[in-house]
């Protein structure tokens, strides 16, 4: 998890953003994140375009 924050920052420095800044933007996304990862595991912890495929791919397979 810490190199996936880590790359992100390192996306926000590219486009010019501080380091102080880019935290503060990816505090409340990675803390709700996290929260949903431990309060509904990770298959239902997604949001977005990703959940959308990973549950047409479920219905399709046994992955979860």
């Amino acid at each position: 998890m810490t190199a996936l924050i880590d790359g992100g920052l390192r996306l926000f420095k590219r486009a010019g953003i501080d380091r102080k800044t880019a935290l503060e933007l990816m505090a409340p996304l990675v803390r709700e994140t996290i929260a949903n990862i431990l309060n509904n595991d990770t298959p239902v912890a997604l949001t977005g375009p990703i959940a959308r495929v990973v549950r047409v791919l479920s219905k399709n397979s046994c992955m979860y």
